[in-house]
């Protein structure tokens, strides 16, 4: 692990290290198989999306999951997080390591949905399509939208009914002001409607809803579109 962390109480070990390496290892988080933890992170990860097939069955992975209760889960884990007797004092400083898993955590629910979404005419996996098109790179920086990055001013979006989905779902996402999509997917979606068409996207925000409700709304939209998935695969520690 490349991240320094600050001390522990009266300069011993890192209270922080030693909780992230114990969710590490905890069965429910594995299971849950978080792809919004995997971006960036994740050595696996990066191997898998070099091919169709491997991407696929990560994918059949996180997919897998009941994203309900795993949904439940990372959001207590980003408060555990956040905790002081955790990795407070590190949040608090900015550590690259805790912030970005705290995003990651936040983000579950709508990266999950936008991740297991399915071309409507292929089958595929609309996120496997993204990583293995070499003509169209660009088409990938949407996924990372609700982590509270913003879409880089060359990107050229492809305006088929993958990135509608997929943008259609952050739409509703949104209704949670607490998620990071709501401060990224306004300009998006109008940079997106430039090329695509005004009335391609929705430009405006979900109206608000009390936070308990969202996910679980918009988790049930993609329900349908996921498959029976093969056995999951080895956890990836997204931090080694």
């Amino acid at each position: 692990m490349s991240a320094t962390f600050a001390p522990g109480p009266n300069g011993g070990p890192s209270t922080c290290k030693a909780f992230i390496d114990s969710f590490l290892a905890d069965p429910t988080f594995k299971e849950c198989y978080p792809l919004s933890m995997l971006f960036d992170k994740s050595k696996s990860f990066f191997e898998a999306q070099k091919s169709l097939v491997g991407i696929t069955r990560t994918l059949d992975a996180t997919c897998a999951a009941n994203a309900s209760s795993c949904n439940t889960y990372m959001t207590q884990l980003a408060r555990n997080l956040t905790a002081s007797e955790n990795c407070g004092t590190d949040f608090q400083l900015g550590t690259t390591v805790v912030v970005d898993a705290y995003r990651a955590m936040l983000a579950y629910a709508p990266i999950y949905s936008a991740g297991c979404l399915k071309d409507p005419d292929t089958g595929a996996y609309c996120y496997a399509n993204a990583v293995t098109n070499l003509t169209n790179p660009s088409t990938t920086y949407f996924y990372f939208l609700p982590l509270n990055k913003t879409l880089p001013g060359a990107t050229v979006p492809a305006c088929n009914s993958c990135l509608q989905q997929t943008m259609a779902l952050y739409q509703a996402a949104t209704a949670d002001r607490r998620q990071m999509i709501a401060n990224t997917y306004v300009s998006a979606a109008k940079q997106v409607n430039t090329i695509c068409g005004p009335d391609f996207a929705n430009e405006t925000l979900a109206a608000a809803v009390v936070p308990s409700s969202a996910a679980p709304n918009l988790l049930a939209r993609s329900s349908t579109m996921l498959v029976t998935a093969l056995p999951l695969l080895a956890a990836v520690l997204w931090l080694v």
